[in-house]
């Protein structure tokens, strides 16, 4: 229930995703526990985050006790409808409009980035904060409620991103955790102002049509009554596309395909992960034929996956490192989507130093990545993507950590965390994992739990 107070306006309440544009960090809050019915985006000038970094380790100030203050690095803000779910810049030339999927509307959320501000209908949200912006042309009506949202590094055959999209019953949750989704692309106006929504598939259907093939007719069939409506199911968890130097662009998912026996209370999931050619999404008909796809559950006995990256590997093959559930555990696979899909098991992490691991993300130029775990001791991990050798563990400087991103663009690189229980950010030294800076004051009601 909304409580009759006012909303925080440029603080993180329940944040779930950030994208960085540039020296621009977007921060995005979907206000979970519906305690005042209307999320937040935040802009915040990564330059000025730095010069407070510095002018803050000149007075050595604790980062775990002192926070920097908002006012000095906020550079825009706005209100947005509750249950958003994830964000993504996309930038074309000059113009790099934020994107949000707001599962609470069934819309994507398109908004205007000018000089570092954010605009709506030519006002910009620090002109009138009260009134969320919510009629077109900044949103993009959907069928179904979209929770992922991705955009290629550049126009891949006409395509600006995909979107992934919840199940219609479960929109509305706080959690949203979708059972039958579908996945489709876009394409923005030459001003971004506008989406043209393309292609749509259900990732569940293709991937059960494809398990059919080599099978007689009397099995297909067989298999189509026992399983209806039920190996069609997946959870769909992540999203990414990944251009390869030289070869074909890919469009990779980190799903759970559900697997129910005939004893309507025995579930089972199996993690897979999931690529296709981006290309084929540019036509009306996707061929289940050119999916790839690489079993984790049996390669690794964990039975549920969360956050996924990708890494560039040798030659064609990339590796995927994916934060597993049941056990826990993060794994590294070596694929070669161009190389018929062959792919090989190499590596996996004990869940003994990450409970519940969450979201990964790692370093394009150098073998590192980090992790955050949403279990006890609230960890984020530094570890070599080749090995998995964890290099260094940072625990309890938030509650709930969530959201993470590498901001290696510039000459001070750092790992920005976004903790969801408690509203704050923490700053990383990405080789030590070291604590250099905390930012907005714990805002979140204290309680217990996690994504």
């Amino acid at each position: 229930m909304a409580l009759d107070i006012d909303p925080p306006k440029s603080t993180p309440y329940f944040p779930v995703s950030m994208a960085i544009d540039k020296d621009v960090l977007a921060i995005v809050s979907n206000d979970a526990d519906r305690r005042y019915q209307t999320g937040n985006v935040i802009l915040v000038d990564l330059l000025a985050l730095d010069a407070e970094i510095d002018r803050h380790a000149q007075q050595n100030k604790d980062p775990r006790t002192f926070f920097i203050d908002p006012a000095s690095i906020v550079l825009s803000s706005a209100f947005i409808p509750p249950l958003a779910q994830e964000a993504s810049f996309i930038r074309r030339g000059d113009i790099a409009p934020l994107l949000i999927a707001s599962a609470a509307t069934d819309s994507i959320l398109n908004l205007e980035q000018k000089d570092k501000k954010l605009f709506c209908e030519g006002r910009t949200f620090d002109e009138d904060l009260a009134r969320p912006c919510d009629v077109a042309p900044n949103y993009a009506p959907v069928s179904r409620a979209p929770i992922l949202i991705k955009g290629t590094p550049k126009r891949v055959s006409g395509i600006d991103g995909v979107i992934g999209f919840a199940h219609e019953a479960e929109k509305h949750s706080s959690a949203v955790i979708p059972e039958a989704p579908e996945i489709q692309v876009f394409k923005l106006s030459d001003d971004g102002k506008n989406l043209e929504l393309g292609t749509s598939f259900v990732l569940g259907k293709l991937l059960f049509e494809k398990e059919l093939l080599g099978k007689t007719t009397e099995e297909k069939d067989k298999l189509r009554k026992e399983n209806s409506g039920v190996k069609e199911q997946v959870r769909l968890w992540d999203l990414h596309i990944v251009e390869m130097t030289g070869g074909k662009n890919y469009l990779f998912a980190a799903i759970d395909q559900i697997d129910r026996s005939k004893e309507v209370l025995s579930i089972g999931r199996r993690a897979k992960i999931v690529w296709i050619p981006l290309e084929e999404l540019t036509k009306d008909t996707l061929d289940f034929k050119t999916i790839g796809s690489f079993d984790l559950t049996e390669a690794t006995g964990s039975g549920g996956i969360r956050g996924i990256d990708i890494a560039p590997g040798l030659g064609t093959r990339l590796q995927v490192l994916a934060a597993l559930r049941q056990p826990d555990l993060i794994a590294r696979v070596d694929v070669s989507p161009e190389d018929n899909g062959q792919s090989a098991f190499l590596q996996k992490m004990s869940a003994s130093v990450c409970e519940l691991p969450l979201k990964i993300v790692s370093s394009k130029t150098s073998r590192i990545g980090f992790a955050t775990c949403e279990g006890k001791g609230n960890a984020v991990l530094a570890f070599n993507t080749g090995t998995l050798r964890v290099t260094a563990i940072n625990r309890d400087f938030g509650r709930g950590p969530g959201a993470i991103i590498l901001d290696d663009r510039s000459q001070k690189p750092k790992v920005i965390v976004a903790y969801w229980l408690d509203g704050s950010l923490g700053v990383f030294s990405p080789i030590n994992l070291k604590p250099i800076a905390r930012v907005f004051p714990q805002a979140a009601p204290n309680r217990d739990g996690g994504l």
